[in-house]
């Protein structure tokens, strides 16, 4: 298997990306921003996103909330934000054509979906060193993805103690940035195939 490629994004820029897009989304830089990437659909589960979040908000009632997409799900995610007062933590964007810059402006990376093959937003999210919290069916699909470098969802509240702590946050980004630059760049993808089309072309000159 020759898994996908994300480009490696230019970790210098993050300070100066950071502080303009949290001005434009009209967040402050002390904020802790969550950021999901995805379609509004069944799938993605937006909505075990918002319970996400609200049972992050418990502990952590300063936290902010951002999901980047459209779909289905969108009146109804609407009317749950409204429902559960969580309007002034919680934010959706449409389709946005500069998502790099978005995942540069977040904290952690929040993954919950139902399924996936190899998500290209959790790529993409550990090209930006980000920290992944991404819920235990989906770590079973991801081998790659270990305590070491990202947090697994429980059910309990154990799993938030990592997102208090900015060392560990700090570590798993970059245990993520690590491995992207390893197994997942734009790179390593090309050279993957040309190996695989000149073992081919050995085999049957």
């Amino acid at each position: 298997m020759i898994a996908n490629g994300v480009p490696l994004f230019d970790l210098s820029r993050r300070s100066a990306v950071r502080a303009a897009q949290r001005t434009e989304l009209g967040f402050s830089a002390e904020d802790q921003l969550f950021i999901a990437v995805g379609r509004m659909v069944r799938q993605k589960r937006p909505l075990v996103f918002l319970e996400k979040a609200r049972q992050i908000l418990r502990e952590r009632p300063g936290a902010k909330f951002l999901w980047v997409g459209d779909g289905a799900l969108s009146a109804e995610w609407d009317a749950q934000v409204a429902a559960h007062g969580l309007g002034a933590a919680v934010r959706r964007l449409p389709w946005h054509n500069d998502v790099q810059s978005l995942l540069l402006a977040a904290d952690v990376f929040l993954h919950v979906a139902e399924f996936e093959g190899l998500p290209l937003a959790i790529l993409e999210a550990m090209s930006a060193a980000l920290p992944c919290a991404i819920t235990a069916n989906l770590l079973g699909e991801m081998p790659f993805m270990t305590p070491a470098n990202s947090i697994a969802i429980g059910d309990d509240a154990a799993w938030l103690a990592p997102l208090g702590d900015p060392a560990a946050l700090r570590a798993l980004g970059a245990a993520a940035r690590a491995l992207a630059e390893e197994s997942f760049s734009f790179e390593k993808m090309a050279a993957s195939y040309e190996a695989l089309y000149r073992e081919t072309l050995a085999a049957h000159p």
